[in-house]
């Protein structure tokens, strides 16, 4: 018979491990990606690295529909959170992209 040897594991210490390395993002069931909340770290920090890094994802998308693609631009963020619709992203996209371009993109002569 072999007999099995138990590792004294603390489990409490275990989870606070677990939770540390946590991915920073979630999906949620209805399909929204959410920041992981990480305890001992305010807040304010989590939505602002979270809204940082998610604005940066946008203006990526748009530099890469810009020298890529012809037509129009796809806005369609659903990916993202379920209501981030072409027309909700739009005003959120055009404002972030001037502020980084100081061109709006309505100011571009789409070619098809």
């Amino acid at each position: 018979m072999i007999q099995r040897q138990h590792a004294n594991v603390d489990l409490s210490e275990s989870l606070k491990l677990f939770n540390k390395h946590q991915a920073p993002f979630l999906t949620h069931p209805s399909g929204e990606i959410r920041p992981a909340l990480f305890e001992g770290v305010p807040e304010e920090n989590i939505y602002g690295t979270f809204n940082n890094f998610y604005y940066w994802i946008l203006q990526y998308a748009l530099v890469n529909q810009w020298i890529v693609r012809s037509g129009p631009y796809d806005l369609d963020f659903t990916w993202m959170h379920p209501l981030y619709s072409p027309q909700f992203t739009k005003p959120w996209a055009d404002k972030s992209f001037k502020e980084m371009f100081g061109v709006s993109l309505n100011d571009f002569a789409l070619c098809t």
